[in-house]
């Protein structure tokens, strides 16, 4: 990629070089200066002078040099380390990422839940079941689902395709039977949201193993990486806007959003989910 030449930048650094070399001539000539005096008849000049122009020159020359060595070699370095940060804070920017956080659920570096939550218009959530989160976020999903101007659309994997079930089970560590009982939690869940009558709520069941959660609230997501680890752990989660740049390819928002789309076209809706009677997919 063609990068623009920094004029300012390049003169600045000529200056530095020009007056180091400049320093460096004077303080030579200095003490050039002073060695002739050796050969002066004049004995005060060579008492008094003499040592002046000794010091002065190696002050000089010590200054130039040091000016010199700073620029060819620290100045580089440190300016080649923020110009390397500065890239970095662009790629961020262009992608659209605002935060990474290990601690979805702190009230420090956390994720901002309510405020994703308040005057949203469109969700959509992709997730194995969602346990923890649904009781962490029960409250503002009710309220969000008793609106009429919300639309939410849930994505859950279908534990009636054997493939899916065994890739989950394997993945996760879990007896299939425990997975059939929580994705059956999750939609009876959303029955239940539905059930409020006020947002448009579709839940669509997919053959898709989730190897990773998605959050969308309008241009704003959240990812949070699957872990195949047996000990719990913290996860980390990806929060990104729609790029400064607009919705355009390669940012983590196209990304996220793309990939539900996906997920949806390919998926199973669930057309009964305002009815009364308890959800069963296993």
């Amino acid at each position: 990629m063609y990068r623009r030449r920094n004029y300012v930048y390049d003169l600045s650094n000529y200056q530095v070089i020009v007056i180091s070399l400049i320093a460096l001539i004077i303080g030579f000539s200095l003490l050039v200066w002073a060695a002739w005096l050796n050969n002066s008849p004049n004995p005060m000049l060579k008492v008094m002078a003499q040592p002046i122009l000794q010091t002065l020159g190696s002050i000089v020359m010590t200054s130039g040099s040091i000016g010199l060595i700073l620029d060819l070699l620290l100045k580089r370095n440190f300016t080649d380390e923020i110009l390397e940060k500065v890239r970095i804070s662009h790629q961020l920017e262009y992608s659209g990422i605002i935060g990474i956080t290990f601690n979805p659920k702190g009230s420090q570096n956390g994720i901002p839940w309510p405020t994703l939550f308040d005057r949203v218009k469109e969700i959509d959530i992709f997730f194995m079941q969602g346990v923890y989160w649904r009781l962490e976020n029960d409250t503002l999903l009710r309220h969000a689902a008793a609106r009429k101007d919300v639309t939410i659309r849930f994505a859950l994997p279908n534990v009636t395709n054997a493939v899916t079930l065994e890739h989950m089970s394997t993945r996760t560590g879990k007896r299939k039977e425990k997975i059939v009982l929580d994705v059956n939690d999750a939609a009876n869940y959303i029955q239940s949201l539905a059930a409020s009558g006020g947002a448009s709520i579709k839940l669509f069941f997919t053959n898709i193993d989730p190897p990773y959660t998605l959050y969308r609230f309008d241009d704003t997501v959240v990812l949070a990486f699957s872990s195949c680890l047996r000990r719990k752990g913290d996860v980390p989660h990806i929060i990104a806007k729609v790029s400064p740049h607009g919705n355009i390819e390669n940012t983590i928002y196209r990304f996220a959003t793309d990939q539900f789309s996906e997920i949806v076209e390919k998926a199973q809706e669930w057309n009964n989910i305002s009815a009364t009677q308890t959800k069963r997919v296993g």
